[in-house]
């Protein structure tokens, strides 16, 4: 599969609070935007990282959430106040979450992949 599908958050004006709890809602698709059940997943997994360093924001690397996929093909990844950090000391940081799946189709393993830019903002600093 090329380029992952990408949602900005960031370009749609939504801003996460540091240390708020967010739920982000997604539907894992094959090759032809097609929603796979999650049945038939082999994995999925999320990393979540600060944008401009790659660093890992906390320990959420390869965190598996097959387990939370529907059979309509939809999951939820609720992300707590931990995950919601600004770890650059900034007023605001950009994090993105990577998320990953396989399946098998005719005996050949696929990848699915998309890319969730999000905002994180420190509402105490922000001028």
């Amino acid at each position: 599969m090329g380029k992952p599908f990408e949602t900005d958050l960031r370009a749609a004006g939504s801003v996460l609070a540091e240390g708020a709890t967010a739920v982000l809602g997604f539907t894992v698709q094959d090759e032809d935007g097609d929603a796979l059940p999650g049945s038939a997943l082999d994995a999925c997994t999320y990393t979540l990282v600060v944008k401009d360093t790659g660093r890992v924001i906390n320990d959420a690397e390869a965190v598996d959430v097959l387990a939370d996929i529907t059979e309509a093909g939809v999951g939820a990844i609720t992300l707590g106040p931990d995950d919601n950090a600004i770890l650059g000391g900034g007023a605001q940081e950009d994090h993105e979450l990577l998320l990953t799946w396989t399946w098998t189709d005719d005996a050949v393993e696929k990848v699915g992949k998309a890319r969730i830019y999000l905002r994180v903002e420190n509402l105490t600093r922000t001028p």
